[in-house]
């Protein structure tokens, strides 16, 4: 089979429509990085060989390139000997289809007739076959079933590899032991087959099922039989209690009422007492309140009060004003000018006078006369401003007389209305008047601290008969002086009675839970005796279908053992066919190899020591090199004479420039029957075959 051409559409990282032209042989496909689609192109000829697009399923339709308004599309040419066939995969349309690429008819379009195409053209039956063997990615060198594929598909697949495994040893027929094993043990455990597992099973659930119930009969029967025993407890003690705890409350409340009493009779001696003390106190407030009737014109006369305070204030604060005027005008009166500057100045005028006529001392005579005018004139202006300061001190000081007497005129006003012309005997009787205020209001305080909020009337009228009352519950104190008890003998009284309430109480609910307790638990002894009866047959039956499993187990066993030496016989032919290849990369360092028979895992013999050891613990690029020798031993053998594509995802990274050579010159042998599409991103495999740039 021969690819030629695929059209990828919105598929991953391929979101052109991108058309891509294989060559028969081995071709290079080449992309500079991870983004380039090299991975996308490998799964999209994946998909086109082997997905039906008729499917929902999430990893399917996720396969879209992202931000894509449609979903995926691809287009696959490939050459056969019978010809040259395109396929269609949509999975806009759900659809897929197979043409002949040179007539245009459509071959097939159901997956199923599309497999069977597939399967003839390839040799593998499923993807999961195509990638175990004809694809080989970096991450998938050891295992032959790649990850991510489930338990069934991986029992498939390997099932079917071993089963073409032993057609190759044999005449080209092979009986899938893999799938008769599944099925005998299918009929031992599954459920809806019914065999001796599940007989096993039901009767163990069944058992385990009534050893429960055994338990819960068997615990029933033990608590009713205790609770029986506690109920009968409680009522014994229940009795006891029931006789002496009355006597012991009724003694305890006749005590207490005493104390009660006792208390009640204190209290209503103390109230008489301040009933008595407010009548003192209302007798008291009364004297007050008429003494104060001499001071009327002061009651209720704060604002005129408040005025002739005012005035008064005002007064003293202009007789001090006065006071400063007064020391001002003296103050003035001293600051006299200087009667030296009249003097030095006359003299200085004089004599410049008489000088310059008599001496004709022009030049001394005229600067006298002149310095004696300026000072004539300074003393003059001096004498004047000290004249002006004095009229206005006086003027000041008689202006604050004239404010005095009218104050002194308002205060006589205001002290009138009051009936008083003297402050001093105003100030004496407002004095009086406030001290008799305070002491009537301190007893109205007094009386209110006793009466409370209540008016008086309904305060007497409490309290006019409580010396009756007291006197009456003095005589009915004397009846219950039998029952008093000092402190500590209430005390110990009152908690003895309250533990045994507390006991009462507590017998109580425990009586009630066990009397409920016994008439929600129904003990069955004839459901018990039943129960006993099944477990011993059941205990007969699980020995026959024990004895079944077993003729069961014996056959299997017998055929997984012929299962094993027909697997072990196909085995070591794929041991030959990959020791010859690994030995020609190798150059003959590894060429005896051993396949497990059960997972196909690879083993070797080290050429220093000669031991057995696992290809898992070999160097990373010598795996690289038996797993693709696996690979390709396994395709010639399994993909029953059909050449399949081989999808190599670059795994020679770890091959240093030697080992590469032999291994591409190996891969240019193989492409001779196998087309070969190797993905990679470096430039070392140009020279070897046809170079198809993703970039």
């Amino acid at each position: 089979m021969i690819l030629k051409r695929i059209r990828v559409r919105r598929f991953r990282a391929i979101n052109d429509g991108r058309v891509i032209e294989f060559s028969p042989g081995l071709n290079i496909i080449k992309g500079s990085d991870n983004e380039s689609g090299k991975s996308s192109l490998r799964m999209a000829i994946t998909k086109a060989l082997f997905q039906d697009p008729n499917t929902s399923r999430e990893d399917v339709v996720g396969l879209t390139s992202w931000g894509a308004e449609e979903p995926w599309e691809i287009e696959l040419d490939f050459e056969d000997d019978s010809g040259a066939f395109r396929l269609v995969k949509s999975l806009k349309t759900r659809s897929s289809q197979m043409v002949d690429a040179r007539s245009s008819r459509v071959i097939a379009s159901n997956k199923s007739a599309i497999a069977a195409k597939m399967a003839e053209f390839t040799g593998c039956p499923s993807e999961v076959f195509f990638e175990s063997t004809a694809c080989i990615g970096q991450e998938e060198l050891v295992k032959i079933v790649p990850k991510g594929v489930s338990p069934s598909e991986q029992q498939r697949a390997l099932g079917t590899i071993s089963q073409r495994l032993q057609a190759s040893i044999g005449n080209g027929g092979a009986v899938d032991m893999r799938s008769i094993l599944a099925k005998l043990l299918s009929k031992t455990t599954r459920k809806e087959a019914k065999g001796p597992h599940w007989h096993l099973q039901r009767i163990n659930e069944r058992a385990n099922s009534l050893r429960s119930q055994k338990a819960d009969l068997a615990a029933k029967v033990k608590l009713v039989m205790e609770n029986r025993k506690k109920l009968n407890s409680v009522k014994e003690q229940l009795a006891r209690i029931e006789t002496g705890l009355p006597l012991a409350e009724a003694l305890l409340q006749k005590a207490k009422k005493m104390l009660e009493m006792e208390s009640d009779i204190e209290a209503g001696k103390r109230q008489y007492d301040n009933y008595r003390r407010a009548k003192e106190l209302r007798t008291e407030l009364e004297r007050m309140d008429q003494e104060l009737k001499e001071f009327a014109p002061f009651i209720d006369a704060e604002d005129k009060r408040a005025l002739v305070s005012d005035i008064r204030t005002e007064g003293e604060r202009l007789r001090i004003q006065q006071s400063h005027l007064e020391s001002d005008l003296e103050a003035v009166s001293t600051e006299r000018p200087l009667v030296w500057p009249v003097l030095l100045g006359t003299t200085m005028l004089v004599a410049g006078v008489v000088v310059i006529p008599l001496f004709k001392a022009y030049v001394a005579g005229i600067p006298a006369a002149v310095v004696g005018i300026v000072l004539l004139a300074y003393a003059l202006d001096r004498r004047l401003a000290w004249r002006r300061r004095v009229r206005l001190a006086q003027a000041n000081l008689l202006k604050g007389e004239v404010t005095i007497r009218k104050n002194e005129r308002a205060l006589q006003n205001a002290l009138s209305q009051f009936g008083f012309q003297d402050y001093d005997e105003y100030v004496r009787q407002l004095g009086k008047c406030d001290r008799q205020i305070d002491k009537r209001n301190e007893t109205a305080h007094k009386l209110s601290g006793i009466t409370g909020d209540r008016a008086w009337s309904a305060f007497e009228l409490e309290n006019r008969d409580l010396d009756l009352q007291i006197s009456a519950r003095q005589k009915e104190l004397k009846e219950l002086l039998g029952f008093k008890m000092d402190p500590l003998q209430l005390q110990e009284l009152e908690t003895g009675v309250n533990q045994l309430q507390k006991q009462k109480a507590e017998l109580d609910s425990s009586r009630a839970r066990l009397e409920g307790g016994l008439e929600a638990t129904e003990v069955d002894t004839e459901r018990l005796a039943a129960v006993d009866e099944e477990l011993d047959w059941l205990e007969q039956e699980a020995k026959f279908w024990e004895r079944k499993k077993r003729v069961y187990d014996i056959t299997r066993e017998t055929l997984d053992e012929a299962y094993t030496q027909t697997v072990s016989r196909a085995a070591s032919v794929l041991d030959r066919e990959l020791g010859r290849y690994i030995s020609t990369i190798t150059d003959g360092r590894y060429s005896r190899v051993e396949i497990d028979n059960r997972d196909l895992s690879i083993s070797t013999y080290s050429a220093e020591s000669g031991e057995k050891v696992s290809v898992r613990d070999l160097s990373r690029a010598t795996q690289d090199q038996f797993y693709i020798s696996a690979r390709f031993a396994l395709i010639r053998l399994v993909t029953e004479g059909k050449k399949p594509p081989l999808l190599l995802d670059d795994p020679f990274v770890n091959y240093h420039e030697k080992r590469l050579k032999r291994m591409m010159g190996l891969l240019q042998q193989l492409a001779k029957d196998n087309q070969i599409l190797l993905f990679t991103c470096s430039d070392a495999y140009d020279a070897y075959g046809n170079v198809i740039s993703l970039d």
